[in-house]
């Protein structure tokens, strides 16, 4: 009984769904809203005012001010800022051992080259 109702219950959705889409087709605005259009508006902008200070023989002309380039502060290159340390500095770091952890290739079944790490320091 409930596959038979399950199976109706299919059917209809399926049914719905394609009456959708035959109804949609064939009127495709059908769920949107009109828009309302917007009244002219009665009387025009008013025209532009031109300042007193601008002469009128430049009045249609486009006045910038005068700038003033101030190159900006180039940043140190790198080399520069990197300090180099001093043999001294060089042998108080401290000092790891290498170790192989395998082969590096394995080139038609020959094994050749070792995979090496650096341990970590403690």
């Amino acid at each position: 009984m409930i596959k038979e109702v399950i199976t109706i219950g299919s059917f209809l959705v399926g049914g719905a769904g394609a009456g959708v889409i035959v109804y949609m087709n064939s009127n495709p605005y059908a769920f949107l809203r009109e828009v309302q259009q917007v009244p002219p508006v009665a009387e025009p902008a008013a025209p532009v005012q031109v300042p007193a200070t601008v002469p009128a023989d430049q009045a249609d002309k486009i006045v910038y001010k005068e700038l003033a380039l101030v190159p900006a502060k180039t940043p140190p290159s790198r080399a520069a800022a990197r300090v180099e340390k001093t043999p001294a500095e060089a042998e108080s770091a401290p000092v790891c051992d290498w170790r192989s952890v395998g082969v590096h290739y394995v080139d038609e079944g020959k094994p050749t080259g070792l995979r090496r790490v650096r341990d970590l320091c403690e």
